[in-house]
């Protein structure tokens, strides 16, 4: 029989990151709440799988694409985040 993983789905925005009133537009904005990068670390190193939901308002008020967020996020805050753990 195989484990279960371990699963945990956080929030973004005032969880892992600070919370912004004129939202996130831009990778350079985003700036971590104390200590979550080290939570989710520490977290990856006790086996568990951590996953990060959001819906992003932002995109739907027109403030940003969804393509420009995803490539965005995925090559410049990823490699910050993995840097800073």
């Amino acid at each position: 029989m195989q484990p279960i993983p371990k699963l945990i789905i956080l929030g973004r925005d005032g969880i892992l990151n600070e919370f912004r009133e004129d939202h996130i537009k831009a990778p350079e904005e985003w700036v971590a709440v104390p200590g979550a990068l080290e939570a989710v670390a520490r977290l990856n190193h006790a086996g568990w799988h951590v996953v990060v939901a959001t819906n992003q308002s932002g995109i739907g008020r027109g403030m940003a694409t969804t393509t420009r967020m995803l490539t965005n996020w995925t090559s410049s805050t990823q490699t910050s985040i993995v840097r800073k753990i």
